[in-house]
């Protein structure tokens, strides 16, 4: 559910979604991972760091898809180009349907030339 609702770009609805999950399981990597892209989505950056860094404790509970998928977009989300390349190429690889890691993928190649040119930044998706 949770996914649905970032992928509709209701932000709190999907961290409300996300959030139960957690309860269910806290250790889902996963649901950390949501909270954080639905935070760097809204501009919280501080938030989005904290749940990044919750997500990353939890990558062994995450099948290969989403390891891929939240370390991709963590790189994306700190401005590591060379990794997030490296993490969505693979993503995108065994999984050419994923419309999150290719959009990723696309942002992680624009990011150099959109920070050279504007303080604005853009937000990866979960």
């Amino acid at each position: 559910m949770g996914q649905d609702f970032a992928q509709a770009g209701k932000w709190a609805d999907a961290m409300k979604a996300y959030d139960q999950a957690i309860r269910f399981d806290p250790n889902m990597g996963r649901a950390y991972a949501g909270i954080a892209a639905a935070y760097a989505n809204q501009g919280k950056r501080q938030d989005a760091e904290k749940y990044y860094g919750l997500a990353m404790t939890h990558l062994d509970r995450m099948t290969e898809r989403e390891k891929y998928r939240t370390r991709g977009s963590y790189y994306v989300f700190v401005r590591n180009q060379s990794k997030a390349i490296e993490e969505l190429s693979a993503l995108v690889s065994q999984y050419p349907a994923d419309s999150i890691g290719l959009g990723n993928l696309a942002l992680a190649y624009f990011l150099p030339a959109q920070h050279e040119q504007s303080p604005r930044r853009a937000a990866p998706r979960a």
